[in-house]
């Protein structure tokens, strides 16, 4: 990724830290993204090429002023969620009975999500996501980050 700079601090800007990253095929999820901070962020995902949903309480609002940054860069708007909508997965994952017995799953959009395939939008999980080996190194890290180790 371009654009990454040590000397980006407290008056850098958005537009700056995003400069020559090309966020093409990503997707970026933006919770409040119709208004102050959210629209500078969703702006700048945006500008670099990335899909960008936009997670807020009022869709009709938010609509204009996103749909007013993507049209000034020559784009599609494509996806808006409500944050009822946006916390509807984290919900299912709590409390639905297909998920009993189902532990270590990725979810998106209220189902189990497959491996991403590498072609078209991006939607399911990265397969390095499930490696088992990783897993395993990722389990003794936190061990160590807690200072406790897993019986058994």
């Amino acid at each position: 990724m371009g654009g990454m700079n040590a000397n980006h601090g407290a008056k850098t800007t958005a537009a700056e830290v995003i400069d020559g990253v090309d966020l093409r095929g990503r997707t970026a999820i933006v919770t409040g993204g119709a208004s102050g901070i959210g629209t500078e962020t969703t702006r700048a995902l945006a500008a670099a090429g990335a899909r960008v949903i936009v997670a807020v309480r009022d869709v009709a609002k938010a609509r204009g002023v996103v749909e007013a940054e993507f049209a000034e860069q020559g784009r599609p708007l494509q996806d808006f969620k409500t944050t009822g909508q946006g916390a509807a997965t984290s919900v299912y994952a709590a409390v639905s009975p297909d998920l009993a017995e189902r532990g270590g799953q990725y979810l998106e959009d209220c189902a189990v999500a497959a491996e991403y395939g590498g072609s078209g939008p991006f939607r399911g999980y990265m397969p390095y996501a499930r490696d088992p080996k990783r897993a395993a190194e990722l389990w003794e890290r936190s061990e160590d980050w807690v200072g406790q180790a897993r019986k058994g």
